[in-house]
């Protein structure tokens, strides 16, 4: 389930520039805190006109979208190199230590205990030191190469619910099921966009170990050929 915030995200990515009364489909009070944080955070700019306000994506807002849509393009790594990045930054740096989890958390690392993260998508070494200079955290975080394990693995799926995953996996492929017998006229680029933009959430909180940890009725694999579908529409 998509927040409203997310939901007008989309819309404006998909739209451009919408009329304050198009947003308040989600409700005037909904429309309005959920404007207010994406303005907050500039991921939507607010402009005045004589036909009353509109409100359009910003760079920082498409940014956001495309680090949430990396998901669709990992592959999974099969083999046992992953990254780990650990930092110990003071309560003094609580906006920098902030910044870099939710930075991480948006390059879908996965969080282990505090401080420490780990990823198998070795090519995401760049923008995660990118991310280290950006809030010059460099003497307090150190990225390194770890040789992941059986246990580890086995770790790591204790921390999550895979039987929730693969009801979203579900949840999603019976979406593109249903929004694939629309005819061609009748479909939204939007609804399309929100049901990918969904599914690249799924797929981040995916740890991708190699697929003998998973359950053989593991939905993932099915999942992406319905999103392969869905993309050829846009």
């Amino acid at each position: 389930m998509l927040k409203t915030a997310e939901e007008i995200l989309i819309l404006l990515e998909d739209e451009g520039e919408i009329p304050l009364f198009r947003l308040q489909r989600w409700g005037k009070r909904k429309a309005a805190g959920a404007l207010a944080q994406l303005e907050k955070r500039g991921l939507a700019l607010k402009a005045i006109h004589a036909q009353g306000p509109t409100y359009k994506l910003t760079t920082v807002g498409r940014t956001q979208i495309n680090q949430i849509l990396i998901a669709l393009h990992q592959k999974r790594n099969n083999s046992n190199q992953w990254l780990a990045v650990l930092y110990n930054l003071p309560e003094s740096d609580r906006q920098k230590r902030d910044q870099l989890r939710r930075s991480l958390n948006n390059l879908n690392l996965i969080n282990l205990d505090a401080g420490f993260w780990i990823t198998p998508h070795i090519n995401t070494s760049n923008k995660i030191q990118n991310f280290i200079k950006k809030y010059k955290a460099e003497n307090q975080a150190i990225i390194i190469t770890i040789y992941a394990n059986p246990d580890l693995f086995r770790y790591i799926l204790s921390k999550i619910n895979i039987e929730n995953l693969n009801k979203e996996y579900k949840n999603f492929i019976q979406k593109v099921d249903k929004l694939l017998k629309v005819p061609p006229s009748h479909l939204k680029t939007y609804e399309i966009k929100k049901i990918i933009y969904l599914y690249a959430k799924t797929l981040a909180s995916d740890p991708f170990l190699p697929e003998n940890y998973y359950p053989v009725d593991y939905l993932q694999p099915k999942a992406h050929q319905k999103y392969k579908e869905l993309k050829s529409l846009l």
